[in-house]
């Protein structure tokens, strides 16, 4: 019998897909974390100028990916050389519209799913490679990712999320910045609940005009100062992707910063 959408065997496949990569990433930095995850949350809010936005189109442009493809590879970046990973898992928002009513819906309709992340070969080569494992990650939208750790072999940790302490959205790309109807025109404005649902969440929430993105982050696991020095970090890996030539080697882009050691567990 086939398997349906989400089950077993479609778990399996996926699961083969990100064997060998880290089950948890531990930004904690070695300090004990609370023995149920602590959902409350804060946010910082990482501007970028107009020049960097550039850079990273002007990137993009070069091998042929989306600019959000440029943020996501250096956002992992930046969090593989502060755990000291070559090789991460980054939640990743991806579109779920299932039927034709939700196609012309204005919310992001989305699923958080793992992407495989592997810090290696030239800044090209590494760009499109995290592009084609986004694209592998969008038909995975209605797996469990419960069922996915179970096949992954990842025991349930009530102190952590599972498989994807980090996260990444592009919400410029799943929201446009206006709605019209009619007469009535909407601009979406971006609140904050208070409660994250990951270590630390990095999302873009605008783009083209006065580009800006948001670093959720649970004081619980990263206190506030480590997460201004992610940000900047975060900064500092995109400016580095964007400079430099096609060909350069992803690991001479960065020197991991200080302190920083692996802290990942192993996938079976």
């Amino acid at each position: 019998m086939a398997a349906r959408p989400g089950g077993l065997r479609a778990a399996g496949e996926r699961a083969e897909r990100l064997r060998g990569f880290p089950a948890a990433v531990d930004l904690a930095e070695g300090a004990p974390r609370p023995a149920v995850f602590d959902v409350r949350g804060e946010r910082l809010h990482v501007g970028l100028d107009v020049r960097l936005r550039d850079a990273a189109d002007a990137t993009a442009r070069r091998a042929g990916v989306p600019h959000g493809t440029v943020l996501l590879a250096a956002w992992a970046l930046a969090v593989g050389r502060r755990a000291g990973l070559e090789r991460l898992l980054v939640g990743c928002e991806v579109p779920r519209r299932a039927t034709a009513a939700l196609l012309g819906t204005p919310a992001p309709c989305s699923a958080t799913v793992p992407v495989g992340c592997e810090l290696e070969g030239g800044v090209d080569y590494f760009l499109r490679g995290v592009a084609c494992a986004f694209s592998e990650a969008l038909g995975c939208a209605d797996l469990d990712s419960a069922e996915l750790a179970r096949e992954l072999g990842v025991r349930p940790d009530r102190s952590r999320p599972v498989l994807t302490p980090v996260t990444f959205a592009a919400r410029d790309e799943l929201l446009p910045a206006r709605v019209r109807a009619g007469d009535l025109s909407a601009r979406f404005h971006h609140g904050h609940a208070g409660a994250v649902t990951a270590d630390a969440a990095l999302t873009v929430l605008r783009w083209r005009e006065d580009p800006l993105l948001r670093l959720e982050f649970a004081p619980a696991v990263l206190s506030r100062s480590r997460a201004v020095r992610l940000a900047g970090e975060l900064r500092g890996a995109l400016a580095a992707l964007t400079a430099a030539s096609p060909h350069t080697p992803v690991e001479d882009l960065l020197p991991a910063p200080a302190g920083a050691r692996g802290l990942a567990l192993p996938l079976p």
